[in-house]
């Protein structure tokens, strides 16, 4: 008999619960009782500590300006807490017609945080357009949404296949640890809604809680940190190729002949692209010193080998116009010499090559070259040749050299940050 009782009570219960509807009347009935007949105080924290659970809902990373170091994010903090004087589950029969209240900050208490690493405004935290709901069981859940901008300390050593970690730092304004407790939901960080960045990619985040002191006080602060990696194609196209293809153009000056006239004035063409690259770079980084692009150094360096190729230039010139009757050092005469050797043993080997395919020999080159050794005298001419061919090599070297580096360190990196 008794569990029948029980049964009975059961479905008169949740046949009640089914055939209520929403009452505008017991809702205004409750509201009176929460708010006037209890004496609702807005001022008054409703526990000693209040533990307040925060959430981030991403919907997008609008920008990450580099150069003003600013990330702009689209998102909204979910705030929860729990307030025991708006409790009303065990008031009949409002606890079966009102399931849930709304209301606005203006007429309950609710916690004052902020973003204290924003960049546009460092007032509390707030959204009269979103209202906070209220369960029965005094449970109040609030949806402050908003564009935020953020400070994003930037690292453009590995530009433009940087990483960067930017953070959404979050504190109580005015109530200390004593009295709001900041603490991270099961899942603080929800993307569900991100739309990608045609700029970065989003790798990830993590979350770190700690107390910082202001005053005499301790308060609690939550951070959001996300991981953004760069897309490069973009870069890599309008930065890098172009940059890469200047500096092996920098060594093909010493390979246009002396009497052409043009040489200066490659050099310097030159050069002059290199200062617009690097202008570009340094618009597009922040202006610190902290740390320095690597691309930039490159830059800089191949930029000074460049300026470097203009004198060297105007020494080869110097040396193809130089009077016949000044005579050639003799340092200059020895490296001629060996150059000079190279090059006509590297003609002969061609001839001969050129004999056994046509098996027509020319004894008359060969006895004019037995009795005419161009070795035994160098001219100004050639020390301009020999000076020209030194400094493409030399140039060739370090370009290459410095090219694969800066080309491996970025494959490695972009492919090791996957």
């Amino acid at each position: 008999m008794k569990d029948l009782a029980i049964l009975w009570l059961t479905v008169q219960t949740l046949g009640f619960c089914v055939c209520q509807k929403y009452s505008f009347e017991r809702e205004n009935e409750l509201r009176t009782i929460l708010f006037e007949t209890k004496e609702y105080n807005l001022f008054a924290r409703p526990r000693t500590t209040v533990d307040i659970v925060v959430s981030l809902n991403i919907i997008n990373f609008n920008d990450l300006n580099i150069k003003e170091q600013q990330l702009t994010t689209t998102a909204y903090f979910l705030l929860s807490w729990d307030d025991k004087r708006l409790f009303w589950d065990d008031i009949n029969p409002y606890r079966y017609d009102v399931t849930r209240l709304f209301t606005s900050e203006e007429f309950v208490w609710h916690p004052s945080v902020v973003i204290d690493n924003s960049i546009s405004d460092l007032a509390a935290m707030s959204d009269d357009g979103s209202p906070i709901s209220v369960t029965t069981k005094g449970e109040l859940t609030w949806r402050i949404s908003g564009i935020f901008e953020t400070f994003c300390e930037i690292d453009t050593l590995l530009y433009p296949f940087d990483t960067q970690i930017c953070s959404i730092s979050m504190t109580s304004l005015a109530y200390s640890m004593r009295e709001i407790n900041l603490l991270f939901s099961e899942e603080p960080v929800d993307t569900r809604d991100l739309h990608e960045n045609g700029e970065w990619y989003y790798m990830g985040y993590n979350t770190s809680r700690s107390i910082i002191s202001r005053e005499t006080q301790t308060y609690s602060s939550l951070k959001f940190h996300f991981q953004l990696k760069r897309r490069p194609l973009y870069h890599v196209l309008n930065t890098l190729v172009p940059t890469i293809s200047l500096a092996f153009l920098t060594c093909t000056v010493f390979k246009l002949p002396a009497d052409s006239g043009e040489k200066i004035g490659y050099s310097l063409t030159v050069v002059l692209s290199y200062a617009v690259y690097l202008t570009l770079v340094a618009d597009s980084v922040p202006s610190s010193s902290t740390t320095v692009s690597i691309l930039s150094i490159y830059i800089v360096c191949t930029l000074i080998l460049g300026m470097l190729s203009v004198v060297l230039t105007i020494i080869v010139l110097r040396c193809y116009h130089s009077n016949e009757e000044t005579p050639v050092p003799n340092l200059l005469r020895h490296i001629c010499r060996i150059n000079l050797k190279k090059i006509i043993s590297d003609c002969r080997r061609r001839r001969q090559i050129s004999d056994r395919e046509d098996k027509d020999p020319k004894p008359e080159i060969e006895k004019s070259e037995s009795t005419d050794d161009p070795t035994k005298t160098v001219t100004w001419q050639d020390v301009a040749r020999t000076l020209d061919n030194v400094f493409f090599w030399l140039y060739f070297v370090i370009v290459f050299s410095g090219t694969g580096c800066l080309v491996i360190i970025f494959i490695t990196v972009y492919y090791n940050s996957a």
